[in-house]
């Protein structure tokens, strides 16, 4: 999670509970960015809306109660079957299928929002592009053409004359290997 999404959060926060009076907000922020800055910001933003939807009091709530929030939500994953159930612990989840480069490729290169693991920093390359709707739904039933080889590169039959003479060059040229690596003996 970066400063910005941090802000957002805290600033959810600041308008919904009153601040403590003993300190400044910067030191406060602070003190809470450098206590959640590991978990992903959907982990953050769930566990400032259950704070907001089920607070009694507009006190300005403990760090504690904020990280149990979160931790909660991740634990009820690991308790139910040991691993997420979105991403199946992984923490990576199914991309959408994409073109490039004249190609359909399916990838998994999303970060999974519920176990709270923040992604790389990424932009996809120029070359990919979204499928179109038509594109996607032959690609889900299976029909979207998989021939991408140019018909120019594609392998050709060897004819009957040219092939032993293929042969023929090649034993020359195996044998002159041979001769070379280890010798005419």
């Amino acid at each position: 999670m970066n400063a910005a999404d941090f802000d957002t959060q805290f600033n959810r926060l600041t308008q919904h509970f009153h601040l403590p009076t003993d300190g400044t907000r910067e030191t406060l922020a602070m003190d809470w960015f450098k206590a959640v800055e590991h978990y992903h910001v959907d982990a953050l933003e769930r566990a400032v809306t259950e704070l907001t939807r089920t607070s009694q009091d507009r006190f300005w709530p403990a760090l504690g109660k904020v990280l149990t929030l979160i931790q909660s939500r991740i634990d009820r994953y690991e308790r139910t079957s040991g691993k997420c159930q979105t991403c199946h612990g992984s923490t990576w989840i199914e991309s959408a299928p994409f073109k490039a480069n004249g190609m359909i490729y399916e990838g998994v290169c999303i970060r999974c929002p519920d176990c709270g693991t923040p992604a790389p920093p990424y932009t996809p390359p120029a070359h990919r592009k979204g499928l179109t709707s038509s594109e996607y739904a032959q690609w889900a039933q299976g029909d979207h053409e998989r021939d991408y080889m140019p018909e120019f590169a594609k392998a050709k039959p060897w004819k009957p004359e040219s092939l032993s003479k293929h042969k023929a060059e090649m034993h020359a040229m195996f044998e002159r290997l041979r001769i070379k690596l280890f010798g005419a003996a």
